[in-house]
């Protein structure tokens, strides 16, 4: 499907990022209590050659994910899925499918409840319950989690450094689980992925054409810059 040229692209893009940017600013802002636990990632290392991560939220999904794992292999690309241990459960194939093609896997909690809300018991059970649940449909064992619509408190924090995980969060979102055109979220990811970005993206949660889309689209324009799409672990783990 043809959806526009050069023209079109850049109109897009422009107004789209002048339209949202303060909006996407407040979103992926640090909280306050962020800053008293480490283990709270929002981007990698800015060291050459230049690196950056996709990553895809609430799947895995039997519409989506496949077309997804399509378009990555085809341009060499590795991404970390953070699933729904109840999505994981319903759709093992694809958590083994995701595995077997070495991408890397993060828990996004049992069910995708706002954990804000939620009593310390139920945040823990939460989290642990998403990782029994990834490991058992074949993921196998993660030390990423991702909370559900980024929304964090001190006892959710608490609970993942006790438990040993990296909260990875994000430094790019251009806001697929809107349902935008691709031409937008290709547009978004030209103009604000960068060395050590963080992207995030969804797999789940409805109709993904859009994201599976202006992935197949950006990944050649970003290798042209000489950007690498790796997984967050390999992302944070390289050397300042």
């Amino acid at each position: 499907m043809n959806l526009g040229g050069g023209a079109l692209f850049g109109s897009v893009a422009v107004a789209g990022a002048a339209f949202y940017g303060l909006a996407a600013t407040r979103v992926t802002r640090p909280l306050l209590w962020d800053r008293f636990y480490d283990h709270v990632i929002w981007r990698g290392s800015t060291a050459s050659p230049a690196r950056f991560a996709l990553s895809f939220d609430d799947g895995p999904d039997p519409e989506n994910t496949p077309p997804l794992l399509d378009v990555l292999e085809r341009h060499g690309a590795r991404a970390t899925f953070f699933m729904v241990g109840k999505q994981a459960l319903r759709n093992r194939s694809l958590v083994e499918r995701v595995a077997r093609s070495g991408h890397e896997i993060g828990n996004h909690s049992l069910s995708h409840r706002r954990m804000i809300f939620l009593s310390r018991t139920e945040i823990e059970k939460e989290i642990d319950a998403g990782a029994d649940a990834i490991r058992d449909a074949g993921g196998g064992r993660t030390s990423l989690f991702r909370p559900p619509y980024g929304l964090r408190d001190p006892r959710l924090l608490s609970a993942t450094a006790k438990r040993g995980y990296r909260v990875m969060l994000w430094s790019v979102m251009p806001w697929d689980w809107t349902r935008p055109p691709a031409t937008w979220i290709e547009g978004w990811l030209r103009l604000r992925v960068g060395a050590g970005s963080i992207v995030v993206l969804h797999d789940g949660g409805g109709d993904r054409s859009a994201t599976v889309e202006a992935v197949d689209r950006v990944l050649p324009a970003l290798r042209e810059r000489r950007f690498e799409a790796v997984t967050l672990s390999e992302l944070i783990e390289r050397p300042a």
